[in-house]
């Protein structure tokens, strides 16, 4: 393996402590397949096994003082802080004694990944503020966001969710099958029995059989003889702090009393009634429904009586270690430590708000994003749980492998241990976070992107070429689009789409027909397209991975059949239209193009001959490129020239400029109604039209009523309106990163065009 693959792979193990982090980790970082199943998993149990070396603290240095780093360690042994020292390299990554905050963009200096960097830096930003405004902290308690955008992570809850769905219907439909040979159970059998659904689940997960005896569950006994089977933790809450289905099993009663508070490869081989931990290992590992965190409590090891497999469990389930939260955790501490502040810091992960979310009851609906903040108050809340106030002083010992209550020495289940440990901070909390009261209360903030040059370098490049495309009767510019990777099914999705729309837009089919013809189209008829998953259910496949796994890469027709590979494909996807920036090279035969159809920045003025507003929109395609200086500009005589096209008065008054994710609150004068809105951007549906969102989620409902002067939205949610009415006042509302309103009526005499 090569240096920059063992760079890759030691980044993996130093910032993943847990088998799902590490997996999904190498799958992006080595997405060439370097590692077999195997190898991943011994590569799992290496970091735990070594889990002190990765544990001993971190830097987040460059390559290139890496480079500089590396063959001093070699040659002195002098630790590395001593020669960054030495070497003048060391910086602190806090703020001065000097000052009381901590400056976020010192601190992300270095950190190359852009949605690590803003996560950290807003984080950084709040922080800063609420010191600000309310003065030093007893405890701050911190949830970062996952390190992908917001669209990467919707389509992971999406998947997750789709995939919990179906393996509840799943469940469902085969114990009605056995039961009443129906599609569905009869819906008496639920009555009092609030568990049922999730011991069908566990069952059918546990391929219908008990996994601390072996023996088969019916489901007719499991139904009808609810007393005698259990759900049990696989390993004790007091260990894991883990309440998910990850860490339960369904087991027979008389089987759960005699494990008691053991693990399984504890219990087991000592148990009247039950088959060994060598056949469990075998059937658990045979498993193709069970998670590998499920797999991972199983066939754990590990003495939980140890402080250190304890403590390891805690860091596991309770802390987030992941790169941002790092970032922040240790940039915290060492701001306050060199402050002599006494405020403590602790960073949690998802998965534990989560459980005090199902503990006490609040529901999560994404509708709105009000959840955000009960999530943020259920965050500050968990430093006040008896959790963190008896770490030092664990909660439960252990003795005769049962739970004990160190204040009283008295036996204590799983449920009253969960009473204990997850108790609300005061009496009423849960309440409050329920109320109207605090809903309405909630003050939002939005990332609003006002830099011209990061929209501009995120325009797409695009390249050209002449066609005549479905009914065009003359050539045509066409920009062309590429499906990067054919074998996914993404790639198969996109390509299909295409291909029964109109195969002659891809150029593969005019340029070389007989690739096309003898080797594409043949693999569409012969592969499938549809198969069978694990659980009998009709899934999509893709025919070219299909042909893949038989005879590798698809490749070019020849006569030999070693043409070249094939892995991506170009299509005629759309027009040219607007004015796009051209950058062309100049020994390039086809036309180079940065376009942006969307505007990039928006001016509000006012007619005071009218009394109305008027909308002006800039898009990038406006701006002028200057081939050398990578500058971007737009001159008084253009910006004039678009005035007069966008339908303003050479008189109007300049109000301000407006950005994607500003907020504007609207007054109508007449009807004395006003709204607060986010502005998304300038529409070309007619002048003085804009595309609005609302101020608290993601969207409209279909139909919902806004104002009087502005009416509904139309029934598919979108709403785009004219602002040129005489009766209403126009705001621009900014934010600060807690929520805080200020009104912006003016910005200044004149728009800002130098840049």
């Amino acid at each position: 393996m090569d240096r920059e693959k063992l760079d890759k792979l030691a980044y993996v193990l130093t910032l993943n402590t847990e088998r799902e982090g590490i997996q999904e980790a190498l799958e992006h970082e080595f997405a060439d397949g370097s590692f077999s199943q195997e190898q991943v998993d011994e590569l799992v149990q290496f970091r735990k096994a070594n889990s002190s070396i990765f544990g001993k603290g971190w830097h987040n240095f460059s390559v290139k003082l890496m480079m500089e780093l590396i063959p001093e360690l070699y040659e002195t042994s002098e630790e590395q802080m001593t020669i960054l020292t030495r070497l003048g390299k060391q910086k602190t990554t806090s703020s001065s004694n000097k000052t009381k905050y901590i400056d976020e963009k010192l601190l992300t200096e270095e950190i190359y990944n852009p949605v690590v960097a803003k996560s950290v830096r807003q984080a950084i930003k709040i922080v800063n503020k609420a010191i600000k405004e309310y003065g030093d902290f007893d405890n701050i308690v911190i949830e970062m966001a996952r390190e992908t955008n917001e669209d990467d992570e919707k389509k992971a809850i999406q998947k997750i969710q789709k995939a919990n769905k179906d393996e509840k219907d799943a469940a469902m439909l085969k114990a009605a099958n056995q039961y009443n040979g129906k599609a569905e159970l009869p819906h008496s059998v639920f009555h009092g029995y609030k568990k049922l659904a999730t011991k069908i689940r566990l069952w059918h997960q546990q391929g219908e059989r008990c996994l601390y005896t072996g023996k088969t569950i019916s489901i007719h006994d499991l139904i009808n003889n609810p007393n005698q089977f259990e759900i049990d933790h696989i390993l004790p809450l007091s260990i894991t702090f883990d309440d998910s289905l990850a860490n339960k099993v369904l087991v027979y009663a008389t089987a759960n009393q005699e494990k008691g508070q053991r693990t399984p490869y504890q219990a087991l081989d000592g148990m009247d009634d039950a088959w060994s931990f060598r056949e469990l290992k075998a059937f658990v590992r045979e498993s193709k429904i069970l998670s590998n965190k499920k797999k991972e409590y199983l066939l754990t090891e590990e003495d939980i009586s140890k402080f250190d497999v304890r403590k390891k469990f805690i860091e596991r389930n309770l802390v987030d270690t992941r790169y941002a939260s790092r970032v922040v955790l240790n940039a915290l501490q060492e701001h306050f430590r060199a402050h002599k502040i006494d405020t403590k810091v602790s960073v949690v992960r998802g998965q534990f708000t989560s459980q005090l979310r199902r503990h006490w009851g609040i529901e999560k609906t994404r509708d709105t994003y009000h959840h955000h903040a009960v999530d943020a108050l259920i965050i500050a809340a968990s430093s006040q749980l008896n959790l963190w106030k008896k770490q030092k002083n664990t909660l439960v010992s252990y003795s005769e492998d049962q739970l004990l209550d160190i204040e009283t020495g008295e036996l204590i289940s799983d449920d009253e241990y969960k009473e204990s440990v997850f108790k609300a901070p005061y009496q009423h909390f849960v309440d409050t976070l329920k109320s109207k009261e605090f809903e309405d209360s909630i003050l939002f903030s939005y990332q609003v992107d006002s830099k011209f040059n990061r929209k501009l370098s995120d325009a797409t490049i695009y390249t050209t070429r002449q066609a005549k495309v479905g009914k065009d009767k003359k050539d045509e510019t066409y920009v062309l689009g590429k499906i990067k990777d054919i074998y996914t099914q993404d790639g198969y999705d996109a390509f299909i789409k295409i291909y029964k729309k109109d195969k002659s837009k891809f150029l593969m089919y005019r340029h070389d027909p007989q690739t096309f013809e003898k080797v594409i189209e043949p693999i569409l008829e012969n592969y499938p397209n549809k198969q069978m998953n694990e659980k009998g259910k009709e899934v999509p496949c893709n025919p070219f991975l299909k042909y893949k796994e038989e005879h590798g890469y698809i490749r070019k027709y020849s006569k030999k059949d070693n043409g070249p590979e094939i892995k991506s494909l170009k299509y005629y996807d759309s027009k040219l239209l607007g004015n796009p920036i051209d950058i062309t090279p100049e020994n390039s035969n086809n036309k180079v193009v940065l376009q942006s159809l969307k505007p990039w920045r928006t001016d509000v003025y006012f007619n005071k001959n009218t009394g109305k507003y008027e909308i002006l929109g800039l898009k990038y395609a406006d701006m002028q490129f200057e081939k050398g200086t990578g500058k971007y500009s737009i001159s008084k005589e253009q910006y004039e020239n678009i005035k007069v096209r966008e339908g303003v008065d050479e008189n109007s008054e300049f109000k301000f400029t407006l950005y994607k994710n500003d907020l504007l609150l609207l007054k109508d004068s007449e009807n004395g109604e006003q709204i607060l809105l986010r502005f998304t951007s300038r529409n070309d549906t007619s002048k003085h039209y804009v595309e609005l969102k609302p101020y608290n989620r993601q969207k409209f409902e279909g139909s919902e009523y806004l104002i009087k002067s502005l009416g509904t939205v139309v029934k598919g949610g979108r709403c785009i309106k004219g602002l040129a009415k005489s009766n209403i006042s126009i705001y621009k509302v900014r934010t600060d990163v807690l929520g805080n309103q200020h009104i912006i009526k003016n910005e200044g005499d004149k728009p800002k065009l130098d840049f």
